[in-house]
């Protein structure tokens, strides 16, 4: 009967010792997860912004261009 008992109660500790596993690794999920979606919304806005990027080096290339053949025609 006592072996039972001790049976029993390494049993019910190795149960406490899984759920303190299972809560951490929850949370551990919870954070992968948040920052994973964080990450996701920097590489959105990244991609937003090398777009503008492109975007703003093409027209300082054409008002350059019109600056240089506004310059030939004054000359």
């Amino acid at each position: 009967m006592e072996a039972q008992l001790v049976s029993v109660g390494e049993a019910s500790s190795k149960v406490h010792e899984l759920r303190e596993c299972l809560t951490s690794l929850t949370s551990d999920l919870y954070e992968y997860n948040s920052n994973d979606s964080f990450l996701n919304k920097c590489e959105h806005c990244s991609l937003g912004l090398e777009t503008e990027r492109k975007a703003h080096a093409e027209e300082l290339r054409l008002i350059n261009q019109a600056c240089t053949l506004g310059n030939l025609a004054l000359n």
